[in-house]
């Protein structure tokens, strides 16, 4: 007996990939997709340079706008 295949869609990219229908629905396409799940990629507000937060640390209080603590520093400053 051959096991079905099925077409899913990565939830990261979209792309189109097809596997075998198992009891656990496969959500991404390839292990690099799997991996860049948790991580979300920003730009600071202060200083412009580009880089990545994990994802479950934007769930708690922090905003994810700074890469560091002495960005957000400057921040403040700006403010009063």
């Amino acid at each position: 007996m051959n096991p079905k295949k099925r077409i899913y869609n990565c939830i990261r990219c979209n792309k189109e990939f097809t596997d075998y229908i198992s009891n656990g629905v496969r959500k991404y396409c390839s292990k690099k997709c799997l991996k860049g799940r948790s991580s979300i990629k920003r730009v600071c507000h202060t200083c412009g340079k580009k880089f990545t937060i994990c994802a479950s640390i934007l769930k708690s209080n922090a905003s994810g706008k700074f890469c560091n603590r002495k960005c957000y520093i400057e921040y403040l400053k700006t403010l009063t």
